[in-house]
């Protein structure tokens, strides 16, 4: 076993791209991340201090992939046997050249791998921040739709998608962001035409879109504000967006929920979401 870093993301993508590629959607998170680092480097403050690496097993090939975009957790994705060897070689490495790691996400199996062995090696504690399941949706079903209709969001809705994306980020994925980071990550998701917003009458849900793949995308920022739940505004809203996002040429559409919200898992596979594959996030305290 031998662990290889990349400083170049052309190489690293050219060298892992086909090997994630033959299970899409279950890394698409990878997937997506090169994707947006290579097409769109000065979007990502700290490229320099990505982390990507894979690691071989004796007759050369590639059975574990590592990406890591600081401050965030390390991805890992297995596309080979041996695993538990493949990442005791990566662990070996990232504790030698002194990495912080401050928790890792992947398909089960494989995160569950990785958080056993980091904790054992360093002594820390491994918590659940979010058990989840990965969906495909190839085609929409026919669902009844709530009143109103779907539009691209605009500067004019700056405040109110920044209020909408803080209160996303605390209820879905239990983090607090300053009011100008919310406003800076509105204005981005707005120019770069990524956000859309459920109006009837006033805007009352809010949908996006992010890590294009090959075949893919993947909705995100699924969020409907209390006072307008109930009315079936997120599922009309994802139903709609995902439909758009098929007729412009993309194959599936593929999400992330949260496995405790068993309301949210069951709109998904009433609009024809499939699940695939289990993943998980830990946090190393």
């Amino acid at each position: 076993m031998r662990f290889e870093k990349y400083d170049s993301i052309s190489e690293f993508e050219k060298t892992t791209e086909k090997l994630l590629l033959k299970n899409e959607v279950e890394n698409n998170l990878p997937l997506g991340i090169i994707n947006g680092i290579s097409n769109n480097p000065e979007s990502f403050e700290d490229k320099e201090k990505a982390f990507l690496g894979l690691v071989r097993d004796g007759k050369d090939n590639i059975n574990l992939i590592t990406i890591m975009t600081p401050p965030n957790n390390i991805i890992v994705s297995g596309v080979g046997n041996q695993i538990g060897e493949s990442i005791k070689e990566a662990i070996e490495f990232l504790i030698t050249h002194n990495i912080e790691v401050p928790g890792v996400i992947g398909v089960k199996d494989i995160a569950n791998e990785f958080a056993k062995q980091w904790a054992e090696t360093n002594n820390c504690i491994i918590k659940v921040h979010m058990d989840q399941r990965i969906y495909r949706l190839d085609k929409v079903n026919s669902i009844k739709k709530s009143s109103g209709k779907l539009r691209k969001a605009t500067l004019k809705d700056i405040e109110l998608i920044a209020k909408w994306m803080g209160d996303f980020n605390i209820e879905a994925v239990d983090v607090e962001l300053s009011e100008e980071e919310l406003i800076n990550k509105a204005k981005d998701h707005i120019k770069n035409k990524k956000l859309y917003i459920w109006e009837d009458e006033k805007p009352v849900s809010m949908v996006g879109k992010t890590r294009p793949t090959k075949n893919g995308i993947v909705i995100s920022y699924v969020f409907t504000p209390k006072e307008h739940r109930g009315k079936g505004y997120a599922t009309t809203s994802v139903a709609t967006f995902s439909q758009m996002l098929l007729d412009e040429g993309y194959k599936y559409c593929s999400l992330y929920t949260d496995l405790s919200n068993s309301i949210s898992n069951s709109i998904y596979m009433n609009i024809g979401y499939k699940p695939i594959v289990d993943s998980i996030v830990y946090n190393f305290k």
